[in-house]
C-alpha cells in the first residue's frame, strides 16, 4: 500500500471528472512520468470503476460548498455513510488523487470522516482547520476529541495545529500531567520554531490552563536544542 501510494504520488496521478453524452465519467490522469506497472495501473483503474459513485458524491460535496469547513463536513458525511470500514483501504488510495482534497496523506478518507464525526452538528470554531480537528479525533476518538475541544481548545485565542497535537501525543507517552521540560522537548521535535503559544496549546490538550511564564517557556525551548 505505502509503495503504491508513493508511486502514484511520484507519477502525479489525479482524478478528473469528464462530462460525456452518457453522463459523468471518472477518469485517471497522469501528470508526470509513468511510475505504475501495467497491473498497478489496472488495479487503480478498477478501483475508480468500483467507487465511481462515491467519487462523484465527493466531487459534488466539494462543488456545492465554497466554504472549506462545509465541504469537508459534507465529504466526511459521504465517507461515514457510504464507505464501509473494510473499504477505507481502497479509498485511502483514491482520496489523495482528488484535486480539491486538502490532505495528500494516505489516510485522508479517515480524516474527513473524523471531522464529520466530531461535528455532526456543524458547531466548529473557524480558527481551527478541519484537518487539525481530524488529527485530534485520530488520537482520542470523535467523542473525546469533541469534549477536549469544547472544554480546552474552542475558546483559546490561538489556533491549534496538527504538529502541536503530535507533540502532545509524544509527550503523553511519558507523562500524565504537564511537565514543561518534556513538553518543550516534544515541541522542538515537532513544531518548526516553537514559541510559548505552541507550548500553551499543548498544555491545553493536557487539560491545563495554568501556564508557565513566557520567559520560562522560552528558556525550556532553548534547552533541548
Amino acid at each position: 500500500m505505502a509503495d503504491l501510494h508513493s508511486k502514484i504520488e511520484e507519477g502525479n496521478y489525479s482524478i478528473e471528472i469528464k462530462e460525456t453524452r452518457v453522463g459523468r465519467l471518472v477518469t485517471l490522469n497522469k501528470g508526470g512520468e509513468r511510475t505504475l506497472t501495467e497491473s498497478e495501473h489496472q488495479e487503480l483503474s478498477d478501483l475508480l470503476n468500483d467507487y465511481q459513485e462515491i467519487i462523484l458524491d465527493l466531487w459534488d460535496a466539494d462543488n456545492e460548498e465554497a466554504d472549506k469547513y462545509h465541504s469537508a463536513w459534507k465529504m466526511g458525511k459521504v465517507y461515514k455513510e457510504q464507505v464501509r470500514e473494510d473499504e477505507h483501504r481502497d479509498m485511502d488510495i483514491l482520496t489523495p488523487l482528488l484535486p480539491f482534497v486538502d490532505s495528500k496523506e494516505n489516510r485522508a478518507s479517515y480524516l474527513y470522516q473524523r471531522f464529520y464525526e466530531v461535528f455532526p452538528d456543524k458547531e466548529w470554531d473557524r480558527k481551527d482547520a478541519p484537518m487539525t480537528i481530524s488529527e485530534l479525533a485520530q488520537k482520542l476518538g470523535p467523542e473525546q476529541a469533541r469534549e477536549t475541544y469544547d472544554v480546552h481548545i474552542r475558546d483559546a485565542e490561538d489556533s491549534l495545529t496538527r504538529n502541536e497535537i503530535r507533540a502532545w501525543d509524544d509527550a503523553r507517552v511519558e507523562i500524565n500531567e504537564p511537565d514543561l521540560d518534556v513538553i518543550a522537548e516534544k515541541a522542538v521535535g515537532r513544531v518548526r520554531n516553537p514559541s510559548p503559544k505552541n507550548v500553551k496549546n499543548i498544555y491545553r490538550l493536557f487539560g491545563e490552563h495554568n501556564f508557565p511564564a513566557d520567559e520560562e517557556i522560552e528558556m525550556a525551548l532553548r534547552e533541548p536544542q
